[in-house]
């Protein structure tokens, strides 16, 4: 598609670079979550993050 190319060789020519915060915008998804915790010194609380961490990564 030649509107395509010119894009791509524009995008080039300028530097663009995707700036993910941008995309987030857009898309309403950040692909984030958060987590609230008392602390991470003991097991127990690091442990659950290890655990929402993994879920989430194969969660995708």
């Amino acid at each position: 598609m030649p509107g395509t190319i010119q894009a791509g060789v524009a995008r080039e020519v300028l530097g663009y670079r995707l700036n993910s915060a941008a995309g987030a915008l857009a898309s309403g998804r950040t692909r984030s979550i958060g987590v609230v915790t008392l602390g991470t010194d003991l097991h127990g609380p690091a442990s659950l993050l290890i655990g929402v961490e993994r879920a989430a990564r194969d969660a995708g």
